[in-house]
């Protein structure tokens, strides 16, 4: 979430700024030697945990150093430097409506474009199968960095987007675009997407997992109606809007009021369970309860030092109403304030029933580094000089980055494999022959929070005891890829064997995951077995030749 800082500047000179950071750091890169990939200081990978990187550069290369499972680039396709496929990659599909000047027309472009070209998106969904794909980033707000949609664009939109992937990939998961923040405005802005689609194509809006953003920013000035820190969502009422304090009010006042929002409460916990409640609560409402909740971006927005000039950089760029400036210690007290209910809430009227009733399975500290010369840098988990650094030494992170890395670091982690499904084949048998073979699978998921790595056995067996058995099949991460952690109900891997030799009629078959209990430390093994049928009938039978003589 890439936000305009309040205390503008001159915008040429921040241009110029930016340039020449930009061009000191090419030239740095292509002529200073490069260090060393060596053994990185990581840990077990938790898919509950993400990070998010800004700059499409390097600094994706620290994402295993914290630990995290998950990550975020605002693009469809990895940028910079490879990371280890343990940590999944969520592409981001991004919008952007069409207008002239402030008038918003009805047709919108997509990047990447809905085509097979090399960067089209049918391309990406055909080499990556079975992937998250969030479509649309901030919609609600109008900006260059941000996706701009009248929420009636974004229903089209989304769904145009929607059946051109899961056309090419029936595996594919579809999540929303997040909007900046949960609040009634945005709340407002679902409501006309959700109700949109509705009407347009008769069916409720299928969402695989829903997804926020979380910011504590008002978001209308009332002395002037006009934009306030976190503008008011598009196509949504102003008088619901959250407002700043008025000036020259009392900040302990206004900061009270339960429709303002004061730059002091901006790492307000208590702001913070209200939104992850408010998005629960809406997806109950509209039957989603039983979908997952993602939260791809959340920190601290105001900055702390301001990097615009790099010689200098002046410490406590903005104070909040009481003089208090974001520190990296109050920046990284609400990290763990966060992140304490993030592992902790659930709400059996309001949370994600296959995941113990969690109200949010998995979130994403936004960022690892914002771009040279901003000033959006309070929450960086690196520190603007890492590339000094050799790839994944702690010694890079940020105060904030080292104690993500280390509240990561103090979580447990487990593995734990599901058969979801096993379905039911139909297989036929033509005259002569008198068996035929009948491909026999299974659809299963990693419910646990880190990756399986390692390879295991499925085995399919053709009575309860399991006893007689059919094949065995070896799934093997290394050549298909890491068994991501973190996937209820959403994601599927599969294994298969042939069943030879079956007469006509009907056969049930037993299937159970990791039946060489290859892998540790799996929290429920009563949940790895599945049931399915096979059903061979005849296709064409042997009628008898009749001859007629006169």
């Amino acid at each position: 979430m890439y936000k305009p800082h309040l205390q503008q500047r001159s915008k040429i000179i921040f241009m110029i700024v930016f340039m020449v950071s930009l061009l000191f750091l090419g030239l740095w890169s292509l002529l200073s030697p490069k260090p060393t990939l060596q053994a990185q200081e990581t840990q077990p990978i938790n898919c509950r945990y993400g990070a998010n990187n800004l700059t499409a550069m390097s600094s994706n290369q620290w994402i295993p150093t914290l630990g995290a499972g998950w990550w975020i680039d605002f693009s469809w396709e990895p940028q910079g430097l490879a990371v280890p496929s343990a940590s999944e990659h969520y592409p981001q599909i991004r919008l952007r409506q069409n207008r002239v000047g402030d008038t918003f027309l009805p047709t919108y472009v997509v990047t990447p474009a809905l085509d097979f070209s090399e960067d089209g998106l049918g391309t990406a969904v055909i080499n990556n199968p079975g992937h998250i794909w969030i479509v649309g980033n901030e919609p609600d707000v109008d900006n260059l960095a941000q996706d701009s949609m009248m929420p009636q664009m974004y229903a089209q939109a989304y769904y145009d987007i929607y059946h051109y992937i899961k056309g090419l990939d029936a595996t594919a998961q579809i999540a929303n675009g997040g909007l900046s923040m949960i609040t009634p405005g945005r709340l407002q802005y679902l409501d006309i997407v959700w109700d949109t689609y509705q009407t347009l194509y008769g069916q409720p809006m299928p969402v695989d997992v829903w997804n926020m953003h979380l910011y504590i920013l008002s978001e209308i000035r009332p002395w002037d109606g006009g934009y306030s820190d976190g503008k008011i969502a598009l196509g949504t009422d102003p008088a619901i809007a959250i407002k700043a304090p008025y000036a020259g009010q009392p900040p302990a006042t206004e900061c009270a009021k339960a429709d303002v929002y004061c730059r002091a409460e901006h790492d307000d916990i208590d702001i913070f369970m209200q939104q992850v409640q408010y998005m629960r609560q809406w997806m109950k409402n509209h039957g989603q309860q039983n979908k997952p909740l993602i939260l791809s971006e959340f920190s601290q927005l105001y900055p702390f030092v301001d990097y615009d000039d790099p010689i200098n950089p002046t410490e406590c760029f903005l104070m909040d109403e009481f003089g208090q400036c974001f520190t990296a210690a109050r920046v990284t007290q609400y990290m763990q304030n966060a992140l304490n209910y993030l592992s902790t809430a659930t709400d059996p009227a309001l949370g994600y029933p296959q995941d113990s009733n969690r109200l949010v399975q998995q979130w994403n500290w936004f960022s690892m580094v914002t771009f040279p010369g901003s000033t959006g840098s309070s929450s960086n988990l690196l520190k603007q000089n890492y590339t000094d650094f050799v790839y994944g030494d702690p010694d890079a992170l940020t105060q904030m980055g080292n104690a993500y890395r280390n509240y990561i670091a103090a979580q447990p982690t487990s593995v734990n494999l599901v058969a979801n499904s096993a379905p039911h084949v139909a297989g036929h048998l033509v005259y002569p022959a008198t068996t035929a073979d009948a491909t026999i699978s299974v659809n299963f998921s990693n419910t646990g929070t880190t990756s399986i790595t390692d390879p295991f056995e499925v085995t399919f067996y053709a009575d309860a005891a399991m006893t007689d058995e059919i094949g065995t099949a070896v799934v093997d991460p290394e050549v298909q890829g890491a068994i991501n952690g973190c996937s209820w109900g959403r994601k599927s891997d599969a294994a298969s064997v042939v069943w030879t030799d079956l007469a006509v009629g009907t056969y049930t078959y037993w299937v159970k995951i990791d039946s060489n209990n290859d892998i540790d430390d799996e929290t429920n093994e009563n949940d790895n077995i599945a049931t399915g049928q096979v059903t061979i009938f005849r296709l064409g039978n042997r009628l008898p030749i009749i001859s007629f003589t006169k």
